[in-house]
């Protein structure tokens, strides 16, 4: 802060104390609070001044949750922290619209059994929930069961004066039977209580870390809950790049208008225009889109087995001497629609790759070499803070231009 007073005071710049700022910040949280967009505006630049003054500005903006990474008070059957962290994200649900999540936490999240609904898993439970009762739908004859064997659990005597006197005084006479007075039924509370919603974000980045078991079935990765509002995803895949790229080129019935594919050595980020006229200017139909997502783009090109080991190589460090080129090879697979014949590749011409990326109304780019800043934690928390709190294009900026 004191650099920053220096520099403001060099340049001829007013530099208010940290205390007027946190005294601003209590005002603005309310206007922030009731959605007026210029407090938000100036929360957010406030939250650049100074790590003190971020604390402040973000507090009135969202509510901070800090989770340890050991945690000491734990169920049961919890492993560790993953556990917590998927709890956390359950219990906050579809609040959350930006995620990122580490090696680690995209692995528990993947394997989470409860994120694929259907007949297999519809009653499976997520690990930390077990012993919780969260996700049990108790009937009518469960609920009765239980009462009865509460019933004859009492000794003879009890369950006579409970018969002949009300609960009430029968707790009051007998505290030693009644300790928690007064005596609720919890199941008829649970049945009250409104059925809590997954995590679904709208923004996501993780990190593709194998294995997840089950739910590396393409059919079961399709159907995670994770992905019903997901818009723009962000992978990070270190290994295993043909499994990870035909896991994602399943994802073609979601929302997914971009997607960000990263490893150590290359990039390729695909944009599907979400917004496109449907008449020309002279008020001709123009023909619907050919693919939904962006992920429908990356299956149809996984069908020409030479744009598949193109992009294996890339992946892997083995370049193609211009990026533009492999682009352009893309691009015209798309717009003719037909597998592209032995060489084409290297054919392809730079002079229509505007042409065709206008036509198909998306956006293709291929970015070579120095890609592992992507799976760097420093690299990843500026992109999310990008995204998330000064609401910019952060990474898309450098990989889509």
């Amino acid at each position: 802060m004191q650099a920053q007073a220096q520099v403001r005071a060099s340049a001829g710049l007013p530099a208010l104390p940290v205390e007027t700022l946190v005294y601003i910040i209590g005002f603005l949280a309310v206007p922030a609070t009731d959605g007026d967009e210029s407090a938000i505006c100036c929360l957010l630049r406030l939250s650049a001044v100074s790590k003190r003054v971020r604390v402040a500005a973000l507090s009135a903006l969202y509510s901070v949750i800090i989770l340890p990474r050991y945690i000491t008070k734990l169920t049961t059957v919890s492993a560790g922290w993953e556990a917590e962290m998927l709890r956390f994200l359950f219990y906050c649900g579809s609040t959350i619209t930006h995620l990122s999540l580490w090696e680690t936490e995209s692995r528990a999240l993947l394997r989470d059994a409860a994120q694929v609904p259907g007949a297999n898993t519809a009653a499976t439970q997520p690990i930390w929930a077990i012993g919780e009762q969260m996700l049990l739908h108790s009937t009518e004859a469960s609920c009765t069961d239980a009462k009865k064997m509460d019933t004859e659990d009492m000794p003879g005597w009890l369950r006579a004066e409970l018969l002949a006197s009300g609960a009430k005084q029968v707790a009051k006479a007998h505290p030693a039977h009644f300790p928690l007075e007064p005596r609720s039924n919890a199941g008829d509370r649970w049945h009250t209580r409104p059925k809590p919603r997954p995590c679904t974000p709208v923004f996501l980045s993780i990190v593709l870390s194998y294995p997840f078991f089950a739910n590396e079935n393409p059919i079961a990765f399709a159907n995670m809950v994770i992905w019903s509002r997901v818009e723009e995803l962000d992978v990070y895949a270190p290994f295993e790049m043909h499994k990870s790229l035909h896991l994602l080129s399943q994802l073609g019935n979601t929302h997914i208008r971009r997607l960000r594919i990263s490893s150590q050595h290359a990039t390729i980020a695909i944009e599907t225009m979400s917004d496109v006229p449907k008449e020309d200017k002279w008020g001709n139909a123009l023909p619907p889109l050919r693919w939904k997502n962006a992920c429908a783009v990356l299956a149809f090109l996984l069908t020409s087995s030479e744009l598949l080991q193109a992009f294996l190589n890339e992946f892997l460090g083995r370049h193609i001497s211009d990026p533009i080129l492999l682009e352009a090879a893309c691009l015209h697979l798309l717009t003719d629609g037909s597998h592209l014949p032995s060489g084409a590749v290297g054919a392809a011409l730079e002079t229509e790759t505007k042409k065709m990326r206008d036509a198909l109304a998306m956006r293709f780019k291929v970015t070579q070499r120095n890609q592992a800043i992507w799976g760097k934690l420093r690299h990843r928390a500026w992109d999310f803070r990008e995204r998330a709190q000064f609401r910019r294009q952060g990474a898309w900026d450098a990989l889509l231009n």
